[in-house]
């Protein structure tokens, strides 16, 4: 992406949606002023299969085997999956009626990559137990993660057939229908029903004003959302989720004010830091962007989305040194961020400096996005200024196939203005003013070649 000059510009939703997610609302746990919210269906690899462990039997249950458990748990978190294994097993040894060491040992099996045996060891539990909703709930989520929906929504099903009562685990249902499953539709009538049991459940709302605008029934949605809002006005959630609707819609004042809220309740809050600044950047307030992904950033100083959109605020305000030092940070976190080795390239082209790296960035850019337009272009730019016109003016055509624009147009004709063939060099830049009758470049070198 560049600021200035031809290539991929911002889009009031495009550039707020610099972080991951933005313009797609994400649904995440709302606590209600103490409040346990919905459960979030975690990523591939954090699959998180037991919210609750727990141990059978009022009696002869040692402490020790508590804390052992405590300690497992713990060890599977820091990624010791040795340990944790042998003290999962330690557990099951002991207690082989317990659920939690099944799921335990299953989840060390998921996060390293095994889902057939980790749901092989759930279908174990299962045999040994066959009424626990929480080893259901926890094959679920297995096949939540894996991409299942037939699997995950059977499971689910079952789980609520064993523990009807059980209104987290319905709510976890409706969560994963409402975020993960083709028909967010067959979430409506459990949160519905979980409000008429409770109206003060503001996790129901919220997942309710998710599932809504997966609809496209964003006026609904927003209307759920403002109620989980005043039921948990210290959760800066449904404010967040409102701000990425009204992205969706391209209200930007709106979306402005939604973002403001979030962060008055919550000053640290790094998603919503990153969305308001995207949304600052799109609007062309490029110095009030770059304070809050400084902001981000200190809370989050790896987040890439806050590093590429405050390269972006670097490049915007002409601080380019700045810039590239910020993309630099982008790809040694993340090698094939198209975007960065785009704007890399760019700007070294620009400074006719460090030409091999720009070809190497450039050119990889345009791999991991052959279909862009704008990488074709810096491409071709690159190219141009290491003196190579033949291959530049492959790129500025490729480029122009993909998507003509007055940039390319103009990088066309400076092309065939250097080896000499200006009738075609004076239409190149007659397209691009065609295109874009007040850019300035194809003016100047249209002006020069006459």
């Amino acid at each position: 992406m560049r600021v200035t000059g031809s290539g991929l510009r911002l889009g009031a939703a495009a550039a707020a949606a610099l972080f991951l997610g933005c313009v797609t609302l994400q649904a995440a746990p709302l606590p209600a002023d103490g409040q346990a919210g919905p459960f979030s269906i975690a990523p591939p690899g954090t699959l998180q299969l037991f919210p609750e462990l727990k141990l059978p039997g009022q009696n002869g249950v040692a402490e020790e085997q508590r804390v052992s458990l405590k300690t497992a748990i713990a060890a599977l978190a820091r990624g010791d999956f040795d340990n944790a294994t042998k003290m999962f097993q330690a557990l099951h040894n002991a207690f082989p009626n317990a659920v939690a060491p099944y799921i335990g040992l299953a989840e060390v099996k998921a996060r390293k990559g095994q889902f057939d045996a980790a749901d092989a060891l759930i279908g174990s539990g299962i045999a040994a137990l066959p009424n626990s909703a929480e080893l259901y709930r926890a094959r679920a989520r297995l096949y939540a993660g894996k991409g299942l929906e037939e699997g995950a929504i059977k499971a689910y099903e079952k789980a609520i057939t064993l523990q009807p009562d059980n209104e987290p685990g319905r709510l976890e249902f409706a969560d994963y229908l409402a975020q993960r499953s083709s028909d967010p539709g067959k979430a409506l009538p459990i949160y519905q029903s979980a409000i008429a049991r409770a109206p003060e459940n503001g996790a129901a709302y919220y997942g309710l004003g998710f599932a809504l605008s997966r609809l496209k029934r964003n006026t609904d949605a927003i209307a759920a959302l403002d109620k989980a809002q005043k039921l948990a006005p210290h959760n800066p959630l449904p404010a967040l989720a409102e701000a990425k609707l009204y992205l969706q819609q391209n209200d930007s004042t709106k979306a402005m004010a939604a973002f403001d809220r979030a962060l008055r309740i919550r000053p640290d809050f790094v998603e919503a830091r990153i969305g308001r600044a995207g949304l600052m950047l799109s609007l062309g307030r490029y110095r009030n962007a770059l304070k809050d992904y400084d902001a981000a950033l200190t809370a989050a100083p790896k987040s890439l989305d806050a590093l590429l959109g405050k390269g972006m605020a670097h490049q915007a305000l002409g601080q380019d040194g700045d810039a590239i030092a910020t993309y630099r940070k982008v790809i040694a976190i993340a090698p094939n961020s198209p975007l960065a080795l785009n704007n890399l390239a760019w700007l070294s082209a620009g400074r006719k400096a460090d030409l091999d790296e720009a070809l190497t960035w450039a050119t990889r850019a345009t791999t991991l996005a052959p279909k862009q337009a704008d990488f074709r272009d810096t491409l071709g730019w690159v190219r141009y200024q290491r003196g190579e016109l033949k291959e530049a003016e492959a790129a500025f055509k490729q480029a122009i196939a993909l998507r003509p624009s007055a940039g390319s147009y103009t990088h066309l004709g400076m092309v065939y203005g250097d080896i000499g063939q200006k009738t075609d060099a004076a239409a190149s830049f007659q397209k691009a003013l065609k295109l874009n009758p007040k850019y300035k470049p194809a003016q100047q070198k249209l002006q020069a070649l006459n």
